[in-house]
């Protein structure tokens, strides 16, 4: 997982909750939405991207962070 709180599956990158920033992760793949697990406890669950390149952030993946610091985020 990268700094911004992502993860890349195939092409296309999806939200986490930023508590896992530098952790591994385990992603099941489903035909329509993919499943991100740390340890055994689902942490994320979105609606897999069809297209290339595409991302789907989860607003409240973030929530943890803008809490520790309000300013994470400008605007």
């Amino acid at each position: 997982m990268d700094r911004y709180s992502q993860i890349t599956v195939r092409t296309n990158r999806y939200s986490v909750p930023v508590r896992l920033i530098g952790k591994k992760v385990r992603v099941m793949l489903h035909a329509s939405h993919l499943a991100v697990y740390d340890q055994n406890v689902e942490v994320a669950r979105h609606e897999r991207l069809i297209a290339k390149y595409g991302i789907r952030l989860e607003l409240d993946h973030y929530v943890e962070a803008l809490v520790r610091k309000p300013g994470a985020f400008p605007g």
